[in-house]
Formats: C-alpha cells, sequence, structure tokens
C-alpha cells in the first residue's frame, strides 16, 4: 500500500457515510431507515480508522503532520461549535425559552455531561462527540509515533477496548438508561474512537501483511458481515441489540477491502467532494435540522409524509450544497495563498 498516495475510492466512500450519517440523523421510516441510518454509524468507524491509518509515520521526524492536523481540526471544531452557540442562543429566543437554556448553563452537571460524556446538546450540537473525539485521538497517535517503545502497548489495548465499545451499546439497548448511562456514554473517545484509530495505525504499520490478504476473501467477509448488520439493527436477540458486533467487523472488513484498491477506477468529483467537503456536512447539518424541526413543532403542523420524507431530504440538499460553497471558498483562498508563497520565493 502506498502511504504517500490518496485513495480515491476510500475518499469517495467518504461521501457515502456523511450522506449515511444525515439520514441516520433524520431517518426516513421503517427498515429502509435503518439500512440508510446504518452507513453513518458504520461510517464514523471508518472515519475513525482512516485518522489513525493516515496518521502513521515511517519515522518520528514525519510526527509533525499529526500536530499540524490537529491544529487544523480544532479550528474547523472551533468554529463549528461557534456557529451552534449562536444557534442555540436564538433558537432558544426565538420559541421564548431564553430562560431554560439560561437554567442549563448555569447547572453544573451540564458541563460534567460535557468533560464526561461529551454531551453537547444543550448547545444543538451533540453529533460534536465525533469530532471531540478525533482531537483527543491525536495525542495518543503523537505519542505512539514519537515514542515507538509505547505502540505495541496501544495495540495491546485495542480488543479490551472494543469489548468495552461493545459491552457498553448492548447494555444500553437491554435496559432504560438512567440520566447518566445514556447513548452518550458509547461515544466516550477511550472506546468509542480510540480503539478504531489505534487499529487503522496498526493497519499501515503492518501494510505489507495485509497486502496479502485475498480481495475476494476481504470482500465475501465484508458483504456477509454487512449482511448480518443490517438483519440485526432492527432485530434484538433477547433484548439486546447485537449490531454493533457486525457494524464493527463490517467497517473494519471495508476498510482493509479499499486499502487495496489499486486506482483502475478514478472517482474524481466524489474523492474531491470527500476529501474537502465531507467534514463540511457532518458539522453543520443540524443547523438545516434543527431549523425546520422548529417550524414542525412552533409554527407549521407539517403532513406525516413530509416530515417523515421529505425533511430528511431538504437536509440533506441543504447540508451537501453548504458543504460545497465552503468546500470551493476554502479551496479557492488555498490556492491563492499557494500562488502568493511561490511568488514570493
Amino acid at each position: 500500500m502506498d502511504q504517500g498516495r490518496r485513495n480515491d475510492l476510500l475518499d469517495a466512500l467518504k461521501v457515502v457515510f456523511v450522506i449515511g450519517v444525515v439520514l441516520a440523523h433524520y431517518r426516513f421510516p421503517g427498515p429502509l431507515g435503518d439500512i440508510m441510518g446504518s452507513l453513518g454509524t458504520m461510517g464514523v468507524i471508518v472515519f475513525f480508522l482512516i485518522q489513525g491509518n493516515s496518521a502513521y509515520c515511517a519515522s518520528p521526524d514525519e510526527t509533525g503532520k499529526i500536530l499540524r492536523r490537529l491544529k487544523r481540526n480544532s479550528l474547523l471544531t472551533l468554529i463549528g461549535f461557534l456557529a451552534f452557540v449562536v444557534f442555540a442562543i436564538s433558537e432558544a429566543a426565538a420559541i421564548n425559552q431564553l430562560g431554560q437554556f439560561g437554567d442549563k448553563l448555569t447547572d453544573y452537571k451540564t458541563y460534567l455531561r460535557m468533560v464526561l460524556l461529551m454531551d453537547f446538546d444543550v448547545f444543538c450540537c451533540s453529533h460534536f462527540w465525533f469530532l471531540i473525539g478525533l482531537l483527543l485521538n491525536y495525542p495518543f497517535l503523537y505519542l505512539i509515533e514519537r515514542h515507538r517503545k509505547c505502540r505495541k502497548w496501544f495495540y495491546y489495548a485495542i480488543p479490551l477496548l472494543l469489548a468495552v465499545k461493545m459491552a457498553v451499546e448492548m447494555y444500553e439497548s437491554a435496559t432504560i438508561p438512567p440520566d447518566w448511562f445514556d447513548w452518550h456514554a458509547s461515544g466516550i473517545f477511550l472506546w468509542g474512537g480510540l480503539p478504531f484509530a489505534l487499529l487503522g495505525n496498526l493497519f499501515a504499520k503492518y501494510s505489507a501483511k495485509f497486502e496479502k490478504l485475498s480481495a475476494y476473501w476481504l470482500l465475501a467477509a465484508f458483504l456477509a458481515f454487512l449482511a448480518s448488520f443490517w438483519t440485526t439493527c432492527c432485530l434484538l436477540a433477547g433484548s439486546v441489540d447485537i449490531s454493533v458486533i457486525f457494524r464493527i467487523l463490517s467497517g473494519v472488513s471495508l476498510f482493509l477491502l479499499v486499502l487495496r484498491y489499486q486506482g483502475r477506477y478514478r472517482f474524481r468529483p466524489f474523492a474531491w467532494f470527500g476529501r474537502y467537503g465531507s467534514v463540511y456536512v457532518y458539522v453543520y447539518h443540524h443547523l438545516f435540522g434543527y431549523s425546520l424541526m422548529d417550524v414542525g413543532r412552533y409554527w407549521i403542523a407539517y403532513p406525516k409524509w413530509v416530515s417523515e420524507w421529505i425533511i430528511s431530504l431538504i437536509v440533506l440538499c441543504l447540508s451537501l450544497i453548504l458543504a460545497l460553497t465552503i468546500a470551493l471558498i476554502v479551496n479557492s483562498l488555498r490556492k491563492q495563498r499557494l500562488s502568493k508563497d511561490i511568488k514570493n520565493l
């Protein structure tokens, strides 16, 4: 596997996964909604795998790239978070709930949940657990790349962390979660994101060995795990949702399969958008979703078919348009800066 060459197929799949994330948050009814939403939950796993894989360094001297990504993604996360803070205040004012919003901000439990559970619901950005998880993974990835002796101990921890991830999600599905053990608990970065980042890093380190895996067997494994995932994501085994097991296996097998991609077919438009725009779809889609839901809740009663089928499509389309606009602007500014730097040489 050529670590220095971007994988077009992997970038293109980011578009599919981020669409799945939107449709996981704003689901169609029935099995179709569960299947479309499952692409998003599986995609989150793949995104963490990508993070760990791309953070691999051939030598400790290359670890600066991890710090650069940490800086860039911290800025992106901060800008997005501030946008949602403004949105949350505006929303509370629009529906005459500034008093209740202020009460939440003065409650110490709100901040404890942010720190312990990465729960940012108060600012309408519950999905930021993923972005914060990415940021918290970078110091660990930097440590194992800068100090190679630490690497094996982190690799040994992967099975344990994955076991905790599965146990937490299955426990949540089998019980009525108390106030301090709701769905946010499964997203705590130590088991919600870190084990997948470490696993992606392991795949990069031992890429020569994984290259020997048969692409046909990987494809067969992925299809089998995906079928099991889609079957179990709507069914319960003894009141326990076991689909998390097959979600992890599906994401990992797909990631390994895509790493084998040799570039026979090009996916340039999708790969470009996946590389530069998918993150903005993820960050900002709730701005449209919450706005449309507020309109339906407080001002206009949507027909059932609109709330079940049309709202999701509108949120998706507006999110894609906004993300494309931001990506084009950012890339234009980047090109202008590079052009100035070249002229100054």
